[in-house]
């Protein structure tokens, strides 16, 4: 039987833009530069890099999170119109309670996953009765999800650039209720290369 286990969902998202008109001027702002592009941030953490004639390339990252349950299906798949699941645990929801079935880890469906919004009308052991029924099947890794803490952003954040061998790293970190989130950027003087590498620490719930 699988386990109910914590999950978290980190969003950093990197809006890639190619647009013809320079970037404004970013407060307290700090540059670095070599032959291909511009990387820019502030001390908020906000990151630009545009092209050397300051058309952009990348900007307006941010940070979301959500925490919560997951309870998985013991069946394969729920077809169209069931009003009840079976689950690898006895969910502790009472009637009422919004829930969605989903499944997302099948079929290029991570980013478009099938979701059913139900509230919960009772349960009974490992079944869960919901309503509305399903309005279509739902196939593959069914699990449901319930939600019970979201980040919106940073409260506060830390940057750091520190220069090495091959260029430079700029280091933001950013803490939260739930978490310490550190994002590091790899800078190469001499090619068109930045990599990116995301890290949280969990601090529990408060």
């Amino acid at each position: 039987m699988l386990e109910k286990r914590l999950f978290v969902i980190h969003f950093l998202l990197l809006l890639f833009f190619v647009l013809s008109f320079p970037i404004p001027t970013l407060a307290k702002e700090s540059t670095i530069q070599n032959p291909y592009y511009v990387f820019s941030w502030d001390e908020k953490g906000n990151v630009h890099i545009t092209d050397l004639a300051k058309n952009e390339i990348l900007s307006s990252i941010q940070y979301q999170a959500e925490y919560g349950t997951i309870y998985n299906a013991m069946t394969p798949s729920l077809p169209k119109g069931s009003k009840q699941i079976t689950l690898d645990q006895s969910p502790p929801f009472q009637p009422g309670a919004a829930i969605e079935i989903r499944s997302e880890s099948f079929g290029g469906r991570m980013n478009a996953p099938l979701v059913h919004q139900a509230k919960v009308t009772s349960v009974r052991g490992n079944d869960l009765y919901f309503s509305p029924p399903t309005t279509k099947a739902i196939d593959r890794n069914i699990f449901i999800k319930r939600g019970s803490h979201w980040v919106r952003k940073w409260d506060d954040v830390k940057v750091e650039h520190r220069e090495t061998a091959t260029g430079n790293t700029v280091i933001v970190t950013g803490q939260t209720p739930i978490a310490v989130v550190s994002t590091q950027y790899a800078l190469q003087k001499n090619r068109y290369h930045c990599k990116n590498h995301i890290q949280a620490s969990g601090k529990g719930f408060s």
